[in-house]
């Protein structure tokens, strides 16, 4: 009982010495916090503002070429190099694979001129909605690179270093349990993420019809020389009806913007930030200075009793 009571006197005498060293210091700990949040309010108003534009796309449903089942045609495809087996979630992958590559990026930087807009710009006018270069990277007077990548001696940065920027602002995912695509950007303008989405949405859609076009324009010419080669009418049969479906590839091609994913929801401009979250950092601050003030009250209390 006596132990109990000794105790519980020397947990409260504890607890008495650490708030009188607190209360003791608390002068020291207001300037310590005082300065963190002076810090951490002048890094979150440092940090430029960050907008996200993203859009739902579902993979275009493209099912004519299933209607050729016969055991002859399916051979002779297999010949041509005509697959009619082609599932929904191996386009929807493929492309997806697609807009993820260099190729994809550099093919479609170069068609629109994006290099400038996405390793150039260091901020955003919200006024005047107009993108912010850095004056030390791009002329945006003469539309000209002002320095070099380190170790070349060229003024234009390579698709490399372009594409490493371009990869910390876009994003494209597949959400396992509906199939839907869902395709995003993020940058300093709502509009530039708008338009980055809005521009690799339809890029992807090009190339689709173009490969596809390819592909059929190759598979029409082989066929039709293997009708004029054969004269049985089963196999001209076949073939003819394998030149349709090519045909047809070729007219969808052309007549579908939205060859390979077609839209859902669009992009929009967004008309809120994404991050930074200001103040989360300050309060993070707060907290950061908090600790350091209490840790710098305890440590020289050590060491006023220890001389």
């Amino acid at each position: 009982m006596t132990d109990r009571f000794n105790s519980n006197n020397e947990i409260d005498l504890n607890f008495y010495e650490l708030f009188h060293i607190i209360w003791k210091g608390r002068y020291r700990i207001l300037y310590i916090v005082v300065f963190f949040a002076i810090i951490s309010f002048i890094y979150a108003i440092s940090l430029p503002n960050l907008y996200k534009s993203e859009a739902t796309l579902t993979t275009t449903d493209r099912s004519f070429g299933s209607s050729i089942s016969s055991p002859v045609s399916s051979g002779l495809a297999g010949f041509a190099g005509i697959n009619f087996s082609n599932g929904l979630d191996n386009r929807a992958e493929e492309g997806i694979e697609i807009m993820k590559s260099l190729y994809f990026f550099t093919t479609m930087s170069d068609e629109h001129d994006l290099a400038a807009d996405i390793f150039a710009v260091k901020g955003w006018d919200e006024k005047t909605r107009s993108l912010i270069y850095d004056s030390t990277i791009y002329n945006t007077t003469s539309k000209e690179w002002i320095v070099g990548t380190e170790g070349k001696k060229q003024s234009k940065p390579s698709y490399q270093e372009v594409y490493e920027k371009f990869e910390e602002m876009f994003s494209v995912t597949k959400d396992r349990n509906t199939n839907f695509i869902n395709v995003s950007a993020i940058s300093y303008s709502p509009d530039l993420s708008k338009r980055l989405v809005d521009l690799s949405i339809d890029h992807i859609n090009k190339i689709a019809r173009e490969a596809e076009t390819e592909k059929a324009l190759k598979s029409i010419e082989y066929l039709n020389r293997q009708i004029e080669l054969t004269e049985l009418a089963e196999v001209r049969q076949a073939l003819s009806s394998l030149v349709q479906s090519e045909t047809e590839t070729l007219l969808l091609a052309k007549a579908s913007p939205d060859f390979l994913f077609k839209v859902l929801d669009p992009a929009f401009s967004a008309e809120k930030k994404v991050s930074p979250s200001r103040v989360i950092i300050i309060l993070f601050g707060l907290i950061i200075g908090f600790v350091i003030g209490i840790l710098y009250v305890f440590l020289n209390n050590n060491r006023v009793k220890n001389e």
